[in-house]
């Protein structure tokens, strides 16, 4: 094949003016996943007058992203039939992909007349919205559902016009009719309970929520649909009760019963019933011993809580399962410096920092020293997180504040250079990220938004902001002492 492509390719450098030749050796790139030569034989045998290809190449362009280079062949072939169906939903989605909504609009609502297919119905409501027609747009959807009651897509398509034109109440309405007929698609049915809820009609999501716990027992997307429905309607004990149904030996969970645990424990602890949230992670962890998200929480409660002890237990049990584990290692640590337990505490965070890449055991083990008062040891190993990779700016941040209070007002200039100059330099890059990410999305954000957007970083201040904190040097240091 790629040998008649290349014997084609030096038969069309001699004669590319020869029809059959061109064609061939256009089918043959194409087939061959040379698509762009063969796009680009197409589009030359076009421009000497041979139309014959037009479809391929209006199809081909297309497929390459290039819809306005498809315009022009697709009306070539309409201009032998203008209302042949196919070749005018082709050219709306090649006028629609190009910017131009109007005439896609007239393309579209060719093909509609002359078929009332759903498709081009479907495509010339979305060309109609993009005209700012949503009005139009609504009453094609309406009249391609009398002729097709039975194609769903184009109910859940008018849904999203109601949603995108802030006719909420008429989305949650159709969203719920259309859930009805496609009872196997909870999401539908969650997303009419949302779009009421957000309407404030109270009674209507109530009802969602508990079709969705009652008809569908055995699907997750609809136990959690449910219970976040009754959690937002303030109906907290249904939402508890629809998950710890499943805990009952005669109920068939739609989860492992540790999983199921962690969920009911995650809507004790936002609901403030901490001990609660306790017995149902001490459940999940006697259920399955290996659930380490399990230990991870309740550590945490009881962390939160001041229980060192019961938190120092947990941790320890899961680090005889998880020998190495850096995140656990770093929670005892933790635990036994607000415990008290200094030296047991400058074990564990030795023993963290070797396990992990991160600045912060190194960063709180020099805190732990700063509050003994051996400034010394806490600048030696904010020295060393000063080099992890997320330590830059807080390992900097805490030198300065400890030069400045051992009286180094050298060191204290130094680090206070280097940290201004990776404040900018960071806030830099990390404004370039942002705004790519928005622009990713569509959107243009104005440079007091990237700056709130920069507020949310935990490790970056404002440079402008950080103060002069060191002593100018003494002003004979400046003069010439030249004898």
């Amino acid at each position: 094949m790629v040998d008649a492509r290349e014997c084609l390719r030096k038969l069309y450098a001699v004669s590319p003016q020869q029809r059959e030749i061109a064609s061939a050796y256009a089918y043959l790139c194409l087939i061959t996943g040379q698509t762009a030569e063969g796009v680009q034989a197409l589009r030359e045998a076009a421009a000497a007058g041979d139309f014959t290809q037009d479809r391929a190449l209006a199809l081909w362009s297309m497929s390459l992203g290039r819809y306005a280079d498809a315009v022009a062949p697709l009306q070539r072939i309409l201009a032998l039939n203008a209302l042949e169906a196919t070749p005018n939903r082709q050219l709306g989605l090649a006028q629609l992909l190009s910017g131009n909504a109007r005439a896609a609009c007239a393309a579209y609502r060719t093909a509609w007349l002359r078929e009332h297919d759903h498709l081009s119905a479907q495509q010339y409501a979305v060309a109609l919205q993009a005209d700012g027609q949503a009005d139009e747009a609504e009453n094609i959807l309406k009249r391609a559902m009398e002729y097709h009651p039975q194609e769903t897509a184009l109910a859940l398509q008018l849904s999203l016009l109601y949603r995108d034109t802030e006719q909420d109440l008429l989305g949650a309405q159709l969203t719920e009719q259309l859930a009805k007929t496609r009872p196997e698609n909870v999401e539908l049915l969650i997303l009419a309970g949302e779009r009421y809820l957000r309407r404030g009609y109270i009674q209507r999501a109530y009802t969602i929520a508990r079709t969705l716990r009652d008809a569908h027992p055995q699907n997750k997307a609809a136990l959690f649909g449910a219970v976040q429905l009754f959690h937002r309607l303030a109906i907290r004990d249904e939402a508890r009760l629809a998950l710890v149904r499943y805990l009952g030996p005669s109920v068939p969970a739609a989860m492992p019963p540790a999983e199921l645990l962690l969920h009911i424990a995650q809507f004790a602890m936002a609901d403030n019933y901490l001990p609660d949230a306790a017995m149902a992670l001490r459940d999940a962890i006697q259920k399955d011993p290996s659930c380490r998200e399990a230990y991870r929480q309740l550590g945490g409660l009881y962390q939160q809580q001041g229980q060192w002890q019961e938190a120092t237990a947990i941790y320890n049990q899961a680090l005889t399962l998880w020998p190495r584990d850096a995140e656990f290692t770093l929670a005892l640590a933790r635990v036994a410096w607000q415990a008290g337990n200094d030296p047991l505490a400058i074990v564990l965070y030795r023993r963290a920092a070797a396990l992990t890449p991160s600045a912060d055991p190194q960063l709180e083990l020099g805190a732990l020293y700063a509050r003994q008062g051996d400034e010394s040891r806490a600048q030696e190993y904010w020295l060393a997180a000063m080099l992890r990779p997320d330590g830059g700016v807080r390992a900097r941040l805490r030198l300065l504040i400890s030069y400045e209070q051992t009286h180094e007002p050298d060191r204290a200039r130094a680090v206070e250079t280097e940290l201004r100059d990776l404040l900018a330099n960071e806030r830099a890059a990390r404004t370039v990220r942002w705004t790519a990410t928005l622009a990713a999305a569509g959107l243009a954000p104005t440079g007091e938004e990237i700056d709130a957007l920069l507020l949310l970083e935990p490790d970056l201040i404002d440079p402008a902001a950080l103060q002069q904190r060191v002593a100018p040097p003494p002003a004979h240091a400046a003069e010439d002492d030249t004898p």
